[in-house]
């Protein structure tokens, strides 16, 4: 099984993979989430063996996945805008997909549909937005409400 260096840059570890041939300023640099960083005051705090199996799903998140181009956050899979945001060669991260799918669909009635094919992706019946449904809860008469107007409710609340 191949070996890689473990760094500690400031408060987090990631396994180096190298430099980016796209851009070799940058490293690939994986804490959970593919990453191009600067590495600069990197310490080396151990190696890591990695599977033939690892390797190949961490190398797939490196090609599906990446920085969205609307919020910058780090995703595992991001995708190409949707047809009323279309913006060559961008990629889009799930909660961007989401968040865009709920205005459209309130302002122009027109619905850019589930961000893929295994999207759990559910309506908040408060707040009209898209929300993954592990992020969904219940209210007293079975409709779905996100975790935001839960506690926005919860807030108001005597």
């Amino acid at each position: 099984m191949p070996s890689y260096n473990l760094l500690q840059i400031e408060d987090r570890i990631f396994i180096h993979f190298g430099t980016d041939e796209q851009d070799p300023v940058y490293q690939l640099a994986y804490d959970g989430l593919p990453n191009s960083i600067e590495i600069g005051e990197a310490e080396i705090i151990g190696t890591v063996e990695l599977s033939q199996e690892q390797l190949e799903k961490i190398r797939a998140e490196y090609e599906n996945g990446g920085e969205c181009d609307w919020c910058g956050e780090i995703a595992r899979k991001l995708r190409s805008s949707h047809m009323f945001d279309f913006a060559p060669g961008k990629k889009m991260c799930k909660n961007c997909w989401n968040h865009d799918r709920g205005v459209y669909l309130g302002s122009y009635g027109e619905d850019i549909g589930p961000f893929d094919e295994n999207d759990d992706s559910r309506k908040c019946g408060v707040c009209s937005q898209f929300v993954e449904d592990t992020k969904m809860l219940s209210t007293d008469d079975g409709s779905p409400e996100c975790e935001n107007c839960a506690q926005a409710m919860s807030d108001m609340a005597p």
